[in-house]
C-alpha cells in the first residue's frame, strides 16, 4: 500500500476501516490469517495477502472468543496433519502461532479447535528452497573455512555472555569506563570493563520478574537506557503484568551500577485489549546536568498521529505526561515514532524522527523535533541536509524471498564536550536503489546497497554538514542497525550491521568507525565469527550497541553460533551474546599510518621488528597496513625492512615520512592502509 495515496486519511482512521473490512469479511465458522508484523511499523500495517513462510509467525482472528483450550492444526498433501505450536493467546479473538521450519512451498488448511467447536481457512506458505537450507546449514555455506577473521591490533579483547539478548541496549557510566550494563529482559552489569557480567539484583525471583505497583510482572524487552555521572541507571523497559496476558506496563529501573541493585516505578498501564500495545517503542534520554529523564512512547492510542513525553525530575520515581497533540496535521507531513532523543546543553530536549509528505512518492525525510525546555511546545526542524530515504526492507541475502527490516533511524546524538558544545550528530540508513515488487513477507519493495551515513549541525539544526558515508566497502552490500555515541572529547563512534563479507549467506559481521569533524576513519570488524540469522530472522526491531570512551570503545553483538536441530533441519543458531573492547586509538583514518608500525599499535618498538619477521619466516599474520610494515619504504617488505627498525631503536637512524607522526604515503607503490 503506498502511503502516498491515502493524504487525507490519518492512520488511525485507515487501521479502523482495515479491521471493519475484515470483520465483514469473516463469515461464520471461518478464521482470518496474517502476519504478526510488529504494530510500530505503522506505514505496513497488517497484510493479509501477503505471502507466508515457513519459520515465521502468524496470527489468527477467529470470530467467536478464543479461550485456553484452543488447538491450531495445519493439514496438506505434503505434511498430513501437523500440530502448530501456540505462542500466545490475545483475548477475545486473536492466537498466535508458528509455522514449523520443515513446511515446504503449497498450500495448506489451517483448523482451529476449541472445545466442541472447529473452524477452517486456507493458507498459501513458502518453504525453504533447497539453495536456503544449503546455506542455512551448518555444513556447506553455514560455518567452516573462513568463518573466522583476522582482527584489527585495535581490538583488545571479547567476552562472551553465555546468554541471550534478543533486543538489546549498551550503556556505559560516563566517569567509569569499567562500569557497563547490558539490557534486554533482565539487566546484566559489569563493573571490570565487559570482562565479568552479572546479573542485576531485582529483588524478586525467578528471572527477570519484578514486584511493581501494578503486582508481580514480567520484563519484556525493548531496552533503553542511560547512565547519569553518579552511576545511577535509568532503564526503560516493557513490563507484563505476570497473569495477566493483555497487561502492558511502562516501567523503569533504577539504581546505582555498582551495587547492581535496581528497584523500579511505573510509567503508566494500559490494557491491550482496548488500547493496543501502547507502550511499545520507548526511548529515553537523560539531563546530565539535573538528572531529569524523558521516556517517549504512544499516548493513550497506539500508532495515532498524537505524540507524547513522560518526564521525571525526581530520578525516575514518578512522571508526568506532556501531550502535543496532531502534529502530523500540524506541519502538513506524516511521522513515524520517535526513533532517538537527547539532551542539549541548555537543557531542552531533541528527538530524531522520519516524515513524508503525500505528495512525494512515499519518500521519507530525516528530522529533528525539538521541544520547549518546559515540554510547553514542539517545533518540527526541517532543515536536516540528508537525503531521502525510501526503502524499509532489505533481503536477507542476495536472491532470498525472505526479507528483514531496514533499521533507518534517525540516532542522535549530542555532543557534550568542550570542543563542540552543543553539536548535534545525526545518523541514518539508506537504501541506494531498489528491487521492485519481490516476494517477501511483507509485500513491499526491497531496498538495495543500504549504507549508513552521517552528519552534524553547529547551530542547533538550521543548517548542517554534507551528509558522510561511514561504511567504506567497494561493493554494494547492505549495512544496517546503526548505534552512535559522543565521547568525553567530542569524538563520534559507531557501530552497524554489515554483509559486506557474504552477501550470498544469511548472515552478517559487525563493524566499527569514528568519526572526527567529518573525517570517517577506516572500518573495523570486531567479531571474531559471522553472526547468522536465527530462523533467517533479523537481529530485533532496534539495538543500541555501543558505549565509547576516549581510549575505550565497548560494542555488543550476537555470537555463539552452534549446529541445532529444528524440525529435522540443521540450523546454525544464535546462542550468546558478545561484549568487544576495543581502543579507539589504533583505528586510522584512510591512507594514514606510522612508518614502521608493523603492528599498527600506533607506536614503534622490538615488537614491529619481530612482527616483520614472523610474517617472513614463521607463517605469521600479515601487517594490518602494509605501509607501515615497509619501513624503508622501497614498495616491499623483506628482512630490510626489520633490519630498518632496528637500526631506528638501535643506531639512530629515521624512518622515511610518514614519521614519527602519522600521515600519507608520498611514494607510489601497491601497499595501502
Amino acid at each position: 500500500m503506498k502511503r502516498g495515496l491515502l493524504p487525507s486519511v490519518g492512520f488511525l482512521t485507515l487501521l479502523i476501516m482495515l479491521v471493519a473490512l475484515a470483520e465483514s469479511q469473516i463469515a461464520e465458522g471461518e478464521v482470518t490469517i496474517e502476519l504478526d508484523i510488529p504494530g510500530y511499523i505503522k506505514d505496513m500495517g497488517d497484510q493479509p495477502t501477503t505471502p507466508f513462510y515457513s519459520g515465521q509467525n502468524v496470527k489468527i482472528k477467529t470470530d467467536f472468543l478464543v479461550s485456553d483450550n484452543v488447538e491450531v492444526k495445519l493439514e496438506g498433501e505434503n505434511i498430513g496433519t501437523v500440530d502448530l505450536s501456540i505462542i500466545r493467546i490475545n483475548p477475545p479473538y486473536t492466537v498466535k502461532v508458528e509455522m514449523p521450519l520443515s513446511i515446504p512451498t503449497g498450500d495448506y488448511s489451517i483448523h482451529v479447535f476449541m472445545g466442541d467447536r472447529s473452524f477452517s481457512n486456507t493458507i498459501s506458505i513458502v518453504g525453504f528452497t533447497p539453495q536456503e537450507l544449503q546455506s542455512l546449514g551448518h555444513q556447506g555455506g553455514g560455518g567452516g573455512e573462513g568463518d573466522s577473521a583476522s582482527l584489527s591490533p585495535a581490538i583488545l579483547y571479547s567476552t562472551d555472555l553465555n546468554d541471550i539478548l534478543w533486543e538489546y541496549c549498551l550503556a556505559g557510566n560516563p566517569n567509569n569506563a569499567n562500569h557497563l550494563v547490558l539490557a534486554a529482559g533482565h539487566p546484566h552489569v559489569s563493573l571490570d570493563g565487559g570482562r565479568t557480567w552479572t546479573l542485576a539484583n531485582l529483588g524478586f525471583q525467578p528471572r527477570g520478574h519484578v514486584m511493581t505497583e501494578a503486582g508481580h510482572a514480567v520484563l519484556h524487552g525493548d531496552p533503553n537506557m542511560a547512565i547519569s555521572s553518579d552511576g545511577t541507571l535509568f532503564l526503560v523497559e516493557l513490563f507484563h503484568v505476570y497473569g495477566e496476558l493483555n497487561s502492558v506496563t511502562g516501567g523503569i529501573l533504577t539504581g546505582k551500577v555498582n551495587s547492581g541493585v535496581f528497584t523500579n516505578s511505573l510509567i503508566k498501564k494500559e490494557n491491550v485489549v482496548t488500547n493496543g500495545l501502547s507502550m511499545d517503542y520507548t526511548k529515553l534520554a537523560l539531563d546530565p546536568s539535573t538528572n531529569t529523564v524523558y521516556v517517549s512512547s504512544f499516548c493513550e492510542i497506539p500508532f495515532s498521529n498524537e505524540y507524547c513525553i513522560w518526564k521525571s525530575t525526581d530520578s525516575g520515581k514518578t512522571f508526568i505526561k506532556y501531550s502535543f497533540g496532531d502534529l502530523d496535521s500540524k506541519y502538513g507531513v506524516t511521522m513515524h515514532n520517535i526513533q532517538s532523543m537527547d539532551v542539549m546543553p541548555n537543557g531542552e530536549l531533541i528527538a530524531g524522527i522520519r516524515y513524508y509528505r503525500s505528495n512525494e512518492d512515499d519518500e521519507d525525510r530525516v528530522s529533528l523535533l525539538r521541544f520547549n525546555k518546559d515540554l510547553s511546545g514542539v517545533e518540527l526542524v526541517h532543515g536536516v541536509a540528508t537525503p531521502m530515504l525510501k526503502y524499509s526492507l532489505l533481503p536477507i541475502y542476495k536472491d532470498s524471498k525472505r526479507s528483514w527490516l531496514l533499521e533507518k533511524g534517525p540516532k542522535i546524538a549530542v555532543d557534550r564536550s568542550d570542543l563542540h558544545p552543543g553539536r548535534i550528530y545525526i545518523a541514518w540508513v539508506e537504501a541506494m536503489s531498489t528491487i521492485p515488487n519481490p516476494v517477501n513477507k511483507f509485500g513491499f519493495d526491497w531496498g538495495h546497497n543500504a549504507d549508513v551515513f552521517i552528519s552534524y549541525s553547529d547551530d542547533y539544526g538550521k543548517t548542517w554538514h554534507e551528509a558522510i558515508r561511514v561504511n567504506d566497502d567497494s561493493g554494494d552490500a547492505n549495512q544496517n542497525f546503526p548505534s552512535l555515541r559522543i565521547d568525553s572529547e567530542g569524538t563520534a563512534h559507531m557501530s552497524f550491521l554489515d554483509k559486506r563479507e557474504n552477501p550470498d549467506l544469511p548472515q552478517y559481521d559487525v563493524y566499527y568507525a569514528k568519526i572526527v569533524d567529518g573525517r570517517v576513519s577506516r572500518n573495523t570488524r570486531v567479531n571474531e565469527d559471522h553472526v547468522y540469522y536465527w530462523k533467517t530472522r533479523d537481529p530485533g526491531d532496534y539495538i543500541e550497541s555501543i558505549a565509547a570512551y576516549p581510549s575505550k570503545v565497548y560494542i555488543a553483538h550476537h555470537c555463539g553460533n552452534e549446529a541445532i536441530i529444528i524440525d529435522g533441519i540443521e540450523m546454525n543458531s544464535r546462542t550468546s551474546t558478545c561484549i568487544v573492547a576495543l581502543d579507539p586509538n589504533l583505528v586510522g583514518f584512510p591512507g594514514e599510518f606510522f612508518r614502521g608500525d608493523a603492528n599498527s599499535d600506533t607506536t614503534v618498538d622490538l615488537s614491529d621488528a619481530i612482527t616483520i619477521l614472523s610474517y617472513l619466516f614463521y607463517n605469521g599474520n600479515a601487517p594490518y597496513c602494509k605501509d607501515a610494515a615497509d619501513a624503508n619504504d622501497d614498495g616491499s617488505i623483506d628482512v630490510s625492512d626489520a633490519v630498518r627498525v632496528l637500526n631506528v631503536l638501535f643506531q639512530g637512524e629515521t624512518f622515511p615520512v610518514p614519521s614519527p607522526t602519522a600521515g600519507t604515503d608520498l611514494t607510489e607503490d601497491s601497499f595501502y592502509c
